[in-house]
């Protein structure tokens, strides 16, 4: 994760458009570039899960509604989830990590590209992806950073816990429905988890 925040390029007062915010990353996300002085806005799937955000599902079109939370733009948008989310209002020279994109990974057939491409070279936009084992070298500095915002109790999560391994499966596939708030985990034992369980 450290390794992502260096791609962000994070710098204060950033307007920062964080997708599938309630997800273990999104949600980590969210708070880094809070620690780092810049204004959030996110979207999650459920009302549920909307805290300083939007449900993406409830507004008809989701540009004007980044419009409308956005209104000087975006400077930096972390992407999860792909679709009209990637056609975000950005600002020139603004820049996007794509981590993921749920929701294109099960369909059938290709899917045509964000309908706004030319931004890229009007607003000299800067895309880069994001996979966590390129940046192994950069794990200590992660630790460190974590370990103090943990302790200060500026970093906190939760977990959806479902229990017993025979859920593997459902608990799998409500990544992809968005049923889970965090990470989503299997507990395996005797012991009865707790549909989500809240962390500090």
């Amino acid at each position: 994760m450290s390794a992502s925040w260096i791609l962000a390029d994070f710098k204060e007062e950033d307007t920062v458009f964080v997708s599938a915010a309630a997800g273990a990353v999104g949600a980590l996300v969210c708070q880094i570039a809070k620690i780092k002085g810049c204004r959030v806005v996110a979207s999650a799937g459920t009302n549920e899960k909307v805290d300083a955000a939007f449900n993406y599902k409830e507004v008809e079109k989701l540009r004007l509604t980044l419009g409308e939370h956005c209104p000087q733009g975006i400077d930096l948008y972390f992407e999860n989830v792909g679709g009209e989310h990637l056609e975000a209002h950005m600002n020139t020279f603004g820049r996007i990590v794509v981590c993921g994109m749920i929701s294109v990974y099960n369909n059938l057939a290709p899917v045509a590209g964000p309908r706004n491409l030319p931004m890229i070279t009007t607003k000299r936009l800067r895309i880069q992806g994001f996979i966590v084992s390129d940046h192994y070298d950069r794990e200590e500095m992660f630790l460190d950073d974590m370990r103090e915002w943990i302790a200060a109790g500026t970093i906190r999560w939760r977990e959806t816990v479902v229990q017993g391994i025979e859920n593997v499966p459902r608990a799998f596939i409500g990544l992809f429905i968005g049923e889970n708030i965090g990470k989503m985990l299997v507990k395996v034992g005797s012991h009865q988890a707790d549909a989500v369980e809240n962390k500090a």
